[in-house]
């Protein structure tokens, strides 16, 4: 399902052409055992014995938007939706209407999105989808752990290319809201009971919509309303997303604390070799570390998991190279932005400033005859600004220390009449 860049539509054609020649030398498998259905008939046969079965994995592969299953549209290409539909709920198949009509939307999907016409693809599987809620909501729609993972999968990363081709026509986007309330009303039913299992598979999706379609309050309320005492009982990786999204929430409201509480838990369970789990939780962690403790990431870790975005601003606040930070900010702006990280950095210039301090309250100790050693002139630090490419009036250096002293980075207070920052005796870092 991945949307393929340029090359024309001849180049397209011939890839498409070439993959299905090679792939029919021989049997096609599916993951779980079994050969891929070539035909449309064996295709319904296959997903009537998986439906009256109750095989949820060989039902969940039959559903897949991917290869194999592309390779029906050479035997559906020429069908029309009628058609399809007349044989979807033909009689010997012994198929529930329900399940006949998810057949034939998925098969109307299929070759829409062989085509990249994603818009009408998302519309098929999107009709799909509310009807396996209705099944899902059944008494009987407990054996569907594995298709919930899928189908909401593909539904969310449908609406997501469909949109994405709405905005390249400046049109109104709409699936990926739609796919959103959808899933609202999962969310009520998977709170119930035996729909449990369901629960957070539907959060974690939802969450991620919010955050693409930048509604980031909405995960306020879907956090408020879930009952989490249980999370331990969920598969690992479904814990480490909610933690990842709830943490990502904290970060965008400005409660550092709590989102580094909360990364700080999922760390420590996200196991060794789930590197790229690991890997997203420190894009936050790393960020939340340095604006409430102070704590700044050392060079093992950022080699470790690839924070080279990093670098330069760990680099700066060590040195106090103001311009520095700025370059570095500006440099890696997109992603910053783009992680939700970009405000919470930006608190940080408040540390370059205190190093900096720092580094001038050093020098200036016992510089000038008769002064106290715990005296640094405004002048002084005035010029290391100007050092590290910064301008700035005397007002404007005041006001950059008495945000220092007001956010106790500083241990002091402003002599005006001197122009002196008269530091305290013991510990003013």
């Amino acid at each position: 399902m991945q949307v393929q860049n340029g090359g024309g539509g001849r180049r397209k054609a011939h890839q498409q052409q070439r993959h299905i020649t090679l792939s029919t030398q021989s049997p096609v498998m599916f993951t779980g055992g079994g050969a891929a259905p070539r035909t449309l008939q064996q295709y319904l046969s296959q997903f009537a014995m998986a439906r009256n079965s109750r095989a949820d994995t060989v039902l969940t592969e039959l559903l897949q938007l991917t290869h194999p299953n592309l390779l029906l549209n050479q035997s559906i290409m020429n069908e029309s939706a009628a058609s399809l539909e007349q044989k979807c709920y033909a009689s010997q198949l012994q198929l529930d209407e329900r399940f006949s009509a998810m057949a034939w939307h998925y098969l109307c999907a299929l070759p829409y999105v062989v085509q990249e016409k994603y818009g009408e693809a998302c519309s098929e599987y999107t009709k799909m989808f509310k009807l396996f809620l209705a099944e899902f909501q059944t008494e009987e729609g407990n054996w569907v752990g594995d298709l919930v993972r899928v189908l909401t999968t593909n539904l969310r990363v449908l609406a997501e290319k469909a949109d994405a081709q709405l905005l390249l026509q400046n049109r109104k986007l709409e699936h990926i809201e739609s796919a959103g309330r959808m899933l609202t009303q999962a969310i009520s039913t998977a709170q119930k009971g035996t729909k449990r299992f369901a629960l957070f598979t539907f959060m974690n999706h939802l969450f991620k919509i919010y955050f693409k379609i930048n509604n980031i309050k909405l995960c306020r309320n879907l956090i408020m309303s879930t009952k989490i005492n249980d999370l331990n009982t969920f598969p690992m990786a479904q814990q480490l997303t909610f933690k990842y999204y709830t943490a990502r929430y904290n970060v965008f409201s400005g409660d550092y604390g709590k989102a580094l509480t909360i990364l700080e838990d999922a760390v420590r369970q996200c196991p060794q070799y789930y590197h790229n789990h690991r890997r997203q939780l420190m894009m936050l962690l790393v960020p939340c570390g340095m604006v409430q403790q102070r704590r700044l990431p050392t060079q093992e870790l950022l080699d470790k998991y690839q924070l080279d975005e990093f670098r330069g601003i760990v680099s700066a606040i060590r040195l106090g190279d103001v311009s520095m930070f700025k370059h570095a900010m500006q440099e890696h702006q997109t992603f910053f932005i783009h992680t939700g990280i970009y405000l919470a950095l930006e608190k940080l210039l408040h540390l370059v400033y205190r190093t900096l301090l720092k580094r001038v309250y050093v020098i200036e100790q016992g510089k000038v005859e008769g002064k106290p050693k715990n005296m640094v002139r405004l002048g002084a630090f005035q010029r290391a600004l100007e050092f590290t490419g910064l301008r700035k009036g005397l007002p404007q250096v005041e006001c950059i220390i008495a945000n220092l002293i007001d956010k106790r980075l500083v241990k002091g207070y402003i002599a005006r009449q001197h122009n002196v920052v008269v530091m305290a005796a013991s510990d003013p870092f």
